[in-house]
């Protein structure tokens, strides 16, 4: 007998995991679903470490987390069953598609993306994440004083999203004289990329920008 997998299951049961399959043609409401609880979103969230820590500091808000790779969706969903946090679902799918099918203008609170692959080599410049239009992308969907936040180890790459960020009009620094800052975030929990990096030395950035009136 073929093994069940899960975009076999009902959307109904998949929902009782806290793990969210969404089918190409299929469209959800999530401020609905968390009954218009402010919604934070973190892109590219991996095994779900700074999702349930967050989640946990912060019952007051929504939280979705989106990864393309199931194994770490599967790790994610296991922090959150024990904690036993009901204000997280996670989603498997691509951070660009999902911000286009299921998060209207105007309605996050916060996007988190934190450590993203840097694609370092040239070639591969086209896969990465940070570019003009997903900054907008992301922009449109943030409603007013809605904070974006990227961190990153990699020197170049964090160069390529200062330069970036810096001219995407419509968002605006939180530390005016640097497009970053290189503290400790105190009000965030560190995630395990960070911890290992500063540890080994390595400057993390982190960008954080709000939307503007």
């Amino acid at each position: 007998m073929r093994r069940l997998r899960l975009k076999d299951l009902p959307l109904s049961e998949v929902f009782q995991d806290n793990i969210v399959f969404i089918q190409p043609d299929e469209k959800i409401d999530f401020r609905a679903l968390f009954n218009d609880r402010p919604l934070k979103v973190e892109l590219c969230c991996g095994n779900g470490h700074f999702l349930a820590d967050l989640a946990e500091m912060q019952p007051e808000f929504a939280f979705i987390g989106v990864d393309r790779l199931y194994r770490r969706i599967a790790a994610a969903s296991r922090k959150v069953r024990k904690r036993k946090l009901e204000n997280v679902r996670l989603v498997l799918d691509d951070a660009t598609r999902f911000l286009n099918m299921h998060i209207e203008p105007c309605s996050l609170k916060a996007c988190y993306i934190l450590f993203p692959d840097p694609w370092p080599k040239r070639r591969h410049h086209k896969h990465r994440l940070i570019t003009d239009g997903f900054l907008q992308q992301v922009s449109e969907r943030l409603m007013t004083g809605g904070e974006l936040v990227i961190a990153h180890d990699h020197d170049e790459y964090s160069e390529w999203i200062a330069e970036r960020i810096q001219r995407t009009a419509s968002l605006e620094p939180r530390y005016p004289e640097l497009p970053c800052s290189f503290d400790i975030q105190e009000d965030l929990p560190r995630t395990l990329y960070e911890q290992k990096w500063r540890s080994l030395g390595r400057t993390i950035r982190y960008f954080r920008y709000a939307k503007k009136d």
